[in-house]
């Protein structure tokens, strides 16, 4: 074989390699665009709703969808911060929540709410998140919006008291959870005031 010939086949070569290297690298991106789709085609029927801002924020932060059960926890997590930090009892309640939200132990979302309660995330996750069940409680049905924002309510205020008063009797919440609550309840556009005297009033009655 001429030198010619050697130098035609190794350009043959190389260009052969240089588009074989492409060619998977495009066919990575797609593989990789598709699992990006998959992933937010799961977090949003997980939600039920198909805002593409939201689920971007989510994953921003985050999420994903062996986590994306957690979302309406992390109001629970953040009020349990809101004092010096999460008792035993507040870690427990949560969790007991995070089992009815069929958060299975060991899991990755397990894990995932553990690292939470050990270590406080950021305010700005906490704002994100919160803007994030805004959008899926206005997904709801109209006639469904305010019972599925005050059942996020109602479990972060029993977080928030369920360290306080003998034997766990007693309207004992600080002043910071009292002012967290009515930001959560903001947030979802609750009137927390009118919520929380009715719920004194029944747990004292």
């Amino acid at each position: 074989m001429s030198g010619k010939d050697v130098s035609e086949t190794l350009r043959r070569a190389n260009e052969e390699s240089y588009f074989s290297k492409r060619e998977n690298e495009l066919i990575e991106k797609m593989r990789q665009k598709a699992a990006e789709a998959a992933e937010r085609k799961s977090m949003g029927d997980t939600l039920g709703i198909a805002d593409e801002e939201v689920i971007s924020e989510l994953i921003e932060i985050g999420f994903t969808r062996e986590t994306i059960a957690l979302l309406h926890l992390t109001p629970l997590v953040q009020v349990a911060w809101a004092s010096d930090g999460v008792s035993t009892k507040e870690r427990k309640a949560i969790v007991d929540v995070a089992r009815l939200h069929h958060v299975k132990p060991g899991s990755e979302a397990d894990r995932q709410l553990a690292e939470w309660l050990d270590v406080r995330p950021s305010d700005e996750f906490f704002a994100r998140s919160i803007r994030a069940i805004r959008a899926f409680v206005s997904a709801l049905p109209a006639d469904e919006r305010q019972s599925g924002a005050m059942s996020i309510i109602d479990c972060c205020t029993a977080v928030a008291r369920v360290s306080g008063g003998i034997l766990g009797f007693g309207w004992k919440v600080s002043d910071a959870e009292r002012e967290l609550l009515g930001q959560v309840a903001e947030a979802l556009k609750l009137n927390y005031k009118d919520e929380a005297e009715a719920l004194e009033a029944k747990l004292n009655s």
